[in-house]
């Protein structure tokens, strides 16, 4: 239970942290506990895809070391390796939901902007809600319920700071 505690914990602190890098480094703190998680839950999907998803981050993260064509190949490296991994750890049509949550999420922190960032966290805590429900992890049900409504406050505080400074500009 505690790793499930901090995957919340670093997800959330991602969400607010504006500056992408920090963001990032700390999601793929994130990634291990659940990762760490899925291996006392038996998730075998969830396991390996919190091992890629953390190594997916931090390269994420380092975007300025890649030169573009460098960092687009990561990008379909990565979404290749997800999709390998829902064939080979395929456990029936649940395994869809962990998959394309990751396959978003890949999408996502590849963009440079952080409200991706966000709206990954918002298709993620769908996503694997559902997930952790059929395997019996109610914590992480919830958690990523918490996970879910949290994105979708940060995605819409955002929203609506971003009109009100639109509002000040035209009246200017």
């Amino acid at each position: 239970m505690i790793f499930s505690i901090l995957t919340f914990i670093a997800i959330c602190l991602s969400l607010l942290i504006k500056e992408r890098t920090k963001s990032l480094h700390v999601y793929s703190i994130s990634c291990i506990c659940e990762s760490l998680y899925c291996i006392t839950v038996g998730a075998l999907t969830g396991t390996f895809l919190g091992i890629i998803n953390f190594i997916r981050t931090y390269l994420f993260s380092c975007r300025e070391i890649f030169s573009k064509k460098a960092y687009f190949s990561l990008f379909l490296f990565f979404e290749f390796v997800v999709f390998l991994n829902f064939i080979i750890t395929y456990d029936g049509t649940i395994s869809l939901l962990p998959t394309m949550a990751s396959i978003i999420g890949i999408y996502c922190l590849w963009v440079p902007h952080t409200k991706y960032l966000k709206f990954s966290s918002l298709i993620k805590g769908m996503f694997y809600a559902v997930y952790y429900a059929y395997y019996d992890g109610w914590f992480l049900v919830w958690g990523y319920t918490v996970v879910f409504l949290f994105s979708f406050y940060i995605l819409i505080k955002d929203e609506r700071k971003k009109s009100f400074l639109q509002i000040i500009k035209l009246r200017r």
